[in-house]
């Protein structure tokens, strides 16, 4: 945000602030301010025309600032009327801040002084004296008056929200279109280039090669397409739609929107183990833009090079209860931690990191983005707070309400799904979830022997065999070692000969198909399988 837009905001909000410098002289005066009193003008020393009432002190630098945050009462030489509020500090502007409003006790004082509603901050607590008055006439007049101008504040506060809004898509979508441009210049290169081969197959009369490249040509102008609504999204004013979303899913196109933008030095990892825990209830895209924003903020904390890791885990009421949400062990709560490895919070900005227009970046920054993220989070019925990190770097929590969970996967079998690629593990997710599977997805077989091992019961296994880390019949031969036989379906791209005694037994719960396979073949493997272990007793249900 701009100098020129803050001063605006606070005219605004406070028209009867004023702004010293260090040498406690009147840089800026709000406008009732400058209307009611000729003397407190630009260029003037304070102590000239402002004396304290509360505490009884004189006017000095660092007396002053001790009383930041603290109420005062300040009351102009030459009037009758006394003002109370707060100093703030702005180091970036070198100066301190009186935010602060006419200190009244009754509507006849506020008629005598020929005040207004408008003169007082929004939500100030001493707007209630005004509608106290000595008769039921009074009050009832009183009431009727200040509702009315109560609307119009509310109407005001309204508009100047929605200003802020604005600012921040602004902002970040301004610090993302660069990236985003790269991006869209390159898939038009690409665009051009296929168009261009396109044309010189037709005059050739490869007709067939010139469909392929058309082809071609659509799939790049429907990516183009999908980076222009994304950049689109950012910078729109738009409400708060709450729908039931994987929560995976929508870091992963925060994950996306951002790569260009990351560079190849910021590597982004998520991690969420359990599909069941990942889905809430929200409006994906505010959510987005709040995962935009403290990616942003991380890449300029590691200088461009470093991990973000973002972990999706449920909320355990065991361990105590979560302020702002009731204590219903039925209301359920998923957790997502976005960590860093940048410089972290300083007490400062711990202390002051949810403050409008708070930044350690300078005036090149609105200090609205933590701001922001927290409005978005709570008008999506959740939580943001800032957790302590003794090893570095920033972690920032956000809290959301788990999605109802679905009544009919209690009677589905669980799979555990094991495989590198993620692009198969999307594929084979989508296909078993169809047949009516409910799905564990792992890109890590570790993590999926870790679950296992910690309790996660299992009705099948499906995995590749060849993996980093650990192999499928590794994974495999772990698990039955600790919760018995599982009925498992082994998928590689290499040979079933390539199993040597010491993998894994194919036989009858243990079964093997060679990638690449026709769909039927995998669900049959599956229903061979399961049968066996129904026959064997070895299925719980």
């Amino acid at each position: 945000m701009s100098p020129q837009d803050f001063e605006t905001l606070i005219d605004g909000l406070f028209p009867f602030h004023f702004e010293v410098d260090y040498d406690l002289m009147i840089t800026r005066v709000g406008p009732r301010l400058a209307e009611r009193f000729e003397s407190v003008a630009v260029g003037r020393p304070i102590a000239e025309v402002v004396k304290f009432q509360r505490p009884v002190m004189e006017w000095d630098l660092e007396r002053v600032r001790s009383e930041r945050g603290t109420l005062v009462v300040l009351k102009p030489l030459d009037g009758t009327i006394q003002f109370s509020g707060q100093f703030l500090d702005i180091e970036s502007r070198s100066s301190l801040i009186f935010f602060g409003a006419p200190w009244i006790s009754s509507v006849e004082e506020m008629e005598a002084s020929k005040l207004e509603l408008n003169d007082f901050p929004p939500n100030d607590p001493r707007g209630d004296l005004i509608m106290h008055a000595q008769s039921a006439n009074m009050m009832m007049q009183d009431l009727s008056e200040t509702n009315r101008r109560m609307v119009e504040t509310e109407e005001r506060n309204l508009a100047m929200q929605r200003q802020l809004d604005r600012l921040t898509h602004v902002e970040v979508a301004a610090q993302v279109s660069g990236g985003l441009a790269h991006k869209f210049n390159n898939l038009l290169a690409v665009l051009t280039a296929q168009l261009e081969m396109s044309a010189k197959l037709v005059r050739g009369g490869e007709s067939e090669s010139a469909l392929s490249s058309l082809t071609r040509s659509l799939e790049t102008s429907q990516e183009a397409a999908e980076l222009v609504r994304e950049l689109q999204s950012l910078g729109e004013d738009r409400k708060v739609e709450p729908e039931e979303v994987d929560l995976v899913d929508v870091v992963k196109r925060a994950q996306g929107l951002m790569r260009p933008v990351l560079g190849t030095g910021i590597d982004w990892v998520i991690s969420a183990p359990d599909n069941k825990i990942t889905r809430v209830v929200c409006d994906p895209r505010a959510i987005q833009d709040v995962l935009v924003s403290l990616a942003i903020n991380a890449s300029e904390s590691m200088g461009g090079s470093g991990r973000i890791t973002t972990t999706i885990r449920p909320l355990d009421w065991s361990q105590g209860p979560v302020g702002g949400f009731s204590d219903d062990p039925d209301t359920s709560l998923v957790s997502l931690l976005f960590t860093d490895e940048g410089e972290g919070f300083t007490a400062e900005a711990r202390r002051r990191a949810f403050e409008p227009f708070y930044t350690t970046k300078g005036d090149s920054h609105s200090g609205l983005g933590l701001v922001m993220a927290e409005r978005l989070v709570s008008l999506n019925g959740g939580q943001i707070r800032l957790v302590e990190k003794h090893s570095g770097g920033a972690s920032v929590e956000l809290i959301l309400r788990a999605a109802a969970p679905d009544a009919s996967s209690t009677d589905r079998l669980r799979v555990l799904l094991a495989d590198d690629e993620e692009k198969v593990l999307e594929l084979f997710s989508e296909l078993l979830r169809s047949e009516g599977f409910e799905v564990f997805a792992y890109r890590s077989p570790t993590e999926a022997l870790r679950d296992a091992l910690a309790g996660k019961e299992f009705d099948l296994i499906v995995t590749d065999v060849r993996m980093p880390d650990l192999s499928g019949p590794e994974l495999v031969r772990k698990i039955e070692e600790h919760c018995g036989t599982v009925p498992t379906v082994f998928a590689s791209g290499f040979a079933e000969g390539a199993f040597t005694a010491a993998d894994s037994p194919i036989d009858a719960m243990h079964a093997f198909v060679q990638k690449p396979f026709p769909i039927r073949s995998l669900i049959a493997a599956i229903e061979k399988v399961l049968d066996a272990a129904s026959s064997a007793g070895a299925l719980s249900r």
